[in-house]
């Protein structure tokens, strides 16, 4: 057992002195207007693994009309987007979009009075989408 836990930490540490490492964080930064409502407010939260080579980047924006309504909300994995809604400054829905590796791959967009004013694409559920994913 002794020898277990012994190799087992000379593997850490052979990892550690390697030049291996591991690197997870949240950076957040907003923006307000005069009257101290919140104007945009962007999140990035990212990860990186040297030992692995895997890096992510997720980042989530909001943007806000001066009257406080959300005006913009997107979800993006760094450079790609990935959904995206778009509000009137009444708070209703103007679009929402929804990408596939970068690329539009539904679209809905809507009038002022909440009315379908037209679409793009077709909706892929979730599933279908991060298999696409691991094929590129």
């Amino acid at each position: 057992m002794y020898l277990v836990r012994s190799s087992i930490l000379l593997l850490i540490i052979s990892f550690t002195v390697s030049g291996c490492s591991y690197d997870r964080g949240k950076i957040c930064d907003y923006e307000l207007y005069e009257n101290g409502n919140p104007k945009k407010a962007k999140s990035t939260e990212y990860y990186k693994d040297d030992f692995r080579h895997t890096e992510y980047n997720y980042t989530h924006v909001s943007e806000y009309f001066e009257n406080g309504n959300l005006k913009l909300e997107e979800w993006s994995e760094f450079p790609r987007p990935e959904h995206r809604l778009e509000f009137y400054e009444s708070g209703r829905l103007k679009s929402e979009e929804r990408f596939i590796n970068g690329k539009l791959d539904y679209g809905i967009y809507y009038k002022e009075d909440g009315q379908v004013e037209r679409t793009t694409g077709k909706l892929i559920d979730w599933i279908t989408q991060k298999s696409l994913r691991k094929q590129e």
